[in-house]
């Protein structure tokens, strides 16, 4: 195989595109790419060979390029692929061969490494005995055609997952374990009716959160949410004006330095101090109207449904004249 490498290197192919099928870009964009990935795989650039490769091959069908696809392929280690396409290399050299015989190293070449791919991989084989017009099979989410059902496709080694799903029918689901060098085979067989509903606690694989009475309606109920709002809006009014007394009382004590203030400071003491008046008040309006919501909300004639718990309590630190509530959730 190494000698037939070595010779289309050294011959550039002969006439690589030669009785192939021209599409869109033509022979000179397709053979401009293809020099440039022959240089590049000459220098084991693999992955950039097999993108200038594949541009060839769009611009002009030719089993060469193909076949330098399928070398690429094998040599990053993507065995299945590289088959396949290794593979078609073979059929379309041999189809080409009669009329030009310099496709005969292409299509030895080819069959060569084919036979070094075998004990690579392995094959699996899906098979839909009875199948609805519209079934749908797909292997790791590629969809998998027809024409290749109950035909052995070759897949890397590892864990493949086979799924078919059809309007009206149960979704069928199976995890097959690959082999190299293995045969293996998956029967899709679907069971007509709904789908079974999808549990989402299992999907996320935790437990449901336990679930506790939750009170819900009740006009006095809503009464007491507005009450406790107007307690909360107390609250932050205290926390603002306590604020603004701290950093007046801060403000004096830096000029003052313990001493009685100087006249002309009178209006910043008496604004401190309507500071803290607000403050105070606030707190008392705050904390009432906090314990009036909660007795209202308590005793509001409530309804009950099923909710997850929360449990929430109310905290305050009046060093820092600050107050609110935690809860875990």
């Amino acid at each position: 195989m190494g000698a037939l490498v070595a010779l289309l290197l050294s011959a550039g192919l002969g006439a690589p595109l030669a009785s192939a099928q021209p599409l869109q870009g033509g022979p000179a964009v397709a053979q401009a790419r293809f020099d440039r990935g022959r240089e590049l795989y000459q220098r084991n650039d693999y992955a950039g060979a097999l993108v200038e490769f594949r541009a060839a091959l769009e611009a002009f069908r030719s089993p060469n390029i193909r076949l330098y696809i399928g070398l690429c392929l094998s040599n990053l280690g993507n065995f299945a692929e590289a088959y396949t396409e290794l593979q078609r290399t073979a059929n379309e050299a041999a189809d080409l061969a009669p009329q030009d015989r310099r496709y005969g190293p292409t299509r030895e070449l080819a069959q060569q490494e084919l036979q070094t791919l075998e004990p690579r991989i392995g094959r699996l084989t899906v098979r839909a005995p009875v199948a609805p017009d519209a079934m749908v099979v797909r292997v790791q989410g590629v969809e998998l055609a027809r024409p290749a059902w109950g035909v052995p496709v070759p897949y890397d080694p590892g864990n493949l997952t086979v799924e078919a799903d059809a309007p009206g029918y149960q979704p069928f689901t199976q995890l097959v374990r690959i082999e190299a060098g293995g045969q293996h085979e998956v029967t899709v067989s679907l069971v007509a009716g709904r789908a079974p509903a999808t549990d989402p606690e299992r999907i996320v694989g935790r437990q449901a959160p336990p679930t506790a009475p939750v009170s819900r309606g009740g006009g006095v109920r809503t009464a007491g949410f507005v009450v406790g709002a107007l307690g909360v809006a107390g609250a932050g009014a205290f926390v603002a004006f306590g604020l603004l007394a701290r950093q007046r009382y801060d403000d004096l004590l830096v000029v003052c330095r313990n001493q009685p203030c100087p006249y002309w400071r009178e209006s910043d003491i008496q604004t401190g101090e309507q500071y803290q008046l607000f403050a105070n008040i606030s707190l008392g309006v705050g904390a009432a109207g906090l314990l009036a919501g909660i007795i209202m909300i308590a005793a509001g004639g409530p309804t009950t449904e099923s909710a997850p718990t929360a449990p929430v309590t109310a905290w305050a630190d009046p060093s820092r004249g600050l107050v609110g509530v935690r809860g875990a959730f």
